[in-house]
């Protein structure tokens, strides 16, 4: 009998639920924004279409990229044990993470002991840095695999190197 009840309950529930989502008016806005979109991802391709064929080679590339972390390191103070343990860690991670990317190049996994960067990036050539907030902030290693992977596909999408071009012809 309770079952029967229960039941009764919520099909009376579910059923004023649908007949209030049918009978109530909504006013949907219609306007050009799918549009717009769409051309701002035309203009952004068509942009980055030069950059395919004046792409540099892996080795000037990752020559780019070891430059601009040796200026990144260079200001980084003394890490200490656990830092460097946690720069261990995410070098592990991150070379089963880059075990799967497009491109074979020596990619290199560093960490700014910053407890209040919270945040990635990438370099050209295979350099991904990660700042120790975001590392403190996170509660899986699926959520670093996460983070690294996604800084691989800049790298992998030669994203990192585009904006280096873009500055060197500008």
């Amino acid at each position: 009998m309770k079952h029967a009840l229960a039941l009764v309950f919520v099909l009376l529930v579910a059923g004023g639920a649908l007949y209030f989502a049918q009978h109530t008016k909504r006013q949907d806005a219609v306007n050009a924004n799918a549009v717009v979109d769409m051309a701002a991802d035309w203009q952004r391709d068509l942009t980055r279409a030069p950059m395919q064929f004046t792409r540099i080679s892996d080795e000037q590339e990752t020559q780019i990229g070891d430059e601009l972390a040796r200026q990144y390191e260079s200001v980084q103070p003394e890490k200490s044990a656990e830092t460097r343990a946690t720069e261990q860690y995410v070098n592990v991670v991150g070379r089963r993470v880059a075990a799967h990317a497009k491109r074979k190049l020596n990619y290199r996994f560093h960490l700014i002991g910053d407890d209040n960067l919270i945040n990635a990036f990438a370099l050209p050539g295979g350099h991904v840095f990660i700042g120790q907030g975001l590392v403190d902030q996170m509660t899986s290693e699926d959520e670093l695999a996460f983070v690294l992977g996604h800084e691989l596909e800049h790298i992998d999408h030669y994203h990192a190197i585009e904006r280096v071009q873009i500055e060197a012809k500008l």
